[in-house]
């Protein structure tokens, strides 16, 4: 997720409209206050009264879903134009409700929308962290789950496209999009903390596969020149199969597999002949027949690891991944990547239709 969308939206209606602020009604207001306190006295008492309770009203909250150990909130504040974290705004416990009596930011973290003159705007984060008992976000503890909604902090002039959408001065909350931008109640935001361990592959095998054949796991270092040991193994003498990767992955199963400098874990479904009859896959050895298709696409489980960078968590989660286990389609021809559902990876077809590329 890219918050270009969103500025882009910020940028619409231009026409300014000055924010519901006016500087001689609230004179008329004070007036009339200073009227009504010199001869209500009970009302000055009251309002004294509840002054000195201290009234916690918070103006940001965020329902949680999923277990919720070992891990701790913040809001972070986010630069929009590299897109990481600048820092954190305010930290809590996790729970099932968060909430927060959040003040206005500090002028020097808002930034001018360079297409609305006069509109000074701040991006914000909410999301889980690794936390080592002091409830503190340390730059080495990688985040777990992400808001699905952008916080954000309006000050100055408001377009009239604004009011229109329910944004106002101070803050909001809003899920963006591709094309377009949700406005959400900032006391109804949602953080789902989802991670998947274990993932299954599955499915059936066309006319290219035998059923004498075998189908079993093969790592994707395996492809960087690494030998790795398959993680699960299953015969074809029926019409079905199915393959289960479980756990974190070993260091040794991480690889920078396409070249872009980047290590990561992946698992594929791969079709053989087992040529030296010892029940599993022996990569250099047994014949690699095909592998498991999602139509014309390569199905395969790979693992998404938490990062220290909020912002990237987001947009991947936003993406509908989880930390953990996530089942992508990939096309080598076209480059397009369907991501599949639990009941879509076990609908898998071993053939050559499909290559790693």
């Amino acid at each position: 997720m890219r918050t270009t969308s969103l500025l882009l939206l910020l940028a619409c209606n231009p026409t300014t409209t000055v924010e519901d602020t006016d500087p001689a009604a609230d004179a008329d207001t004070d007036a009339d206050s200073d009227s009504d306190s010199d001869s209500d006295t009970d009302s000055d008492t009251d309002t004294d009264e509840t002054g000195d309770t201290g009234t916690f009203e918070p103006n940001l909250a965020w329902d949680v879903t999923g277990e919720t150990d070992g891990l701790a909130f913040s809001l972070v504040r986010v630069d929009p134009e590299s897109f990481v974290m600048a820092d954190i705004v305010a930290e809590a416990a996790a729970s099932e409700k968060i909430e927060l009596q959040a003040d206005a930011p500090p002028t020097d973290d808002l930034l001018e929308h360079p297409d609305v003159p006069g509109l000074l705007i701040g991006y914000y984060m909410a999301g889980l962290h690794e936390d080592e008992d002091d409830g503190e976000w340390d730059l080495d503890e990688r985040w777990y789950a992400a808001s699905n909604s952008l916080t954000i902090y309006l000050d100055g002039i408001l377009p009239p496209g604004f009011i229109e959408l329910g944004l106002r001065v101070g803050w909001n909350a809003g899920i963006t999009g591709a094309d377009e931008f949700e406005v959400v109640d900032p006391l109804e935001q949602r953080i789902v903390v989802e991670r998947r361990d274990t993932v299954t592959l599955g499915g059936t095998y066309d006319e290219t596969i035998q059923s004498t054949d075998r189908v079993s796991t093969l790592s994707g270092a395996v492809f960087a020149g690494i030998p790795v040991d398959a993680q699960d193994d299953d015969d074809l003498s029926s019409e079905s199969w199915s393959l289960t990767v479980d756990g974190i992955p070993d260091a040794e199963r991480f690889a920078d597999i396409d070249g872009n400098g980047s290590e990561e874990a992946v698992e594929l479904s791969a079709a053989y002949t087992d040529v030296d009859h010892d029940g599993s896959l022996t990569v250099g050895v047994d014949t690699v027949l095909g592998f498991g298709c999602s139509g014309s696409k390569l199905a395969l489980a790979w693992w998404l690891e938490p990062s220290t960078n909020l912002p990237d968590v987001m947009g991947l989660l936003g993406a509908g991944l989880v930390i953990g286990w996530n089942v992508p389609a990939f096309d080598s021809v076209t480059d397009e990547t369907a991501y599949l559902t639990e009941a879509e990876a076990l609908d898998l077809v071993l053939s050559t239709g499909c290559t790693p590329g």
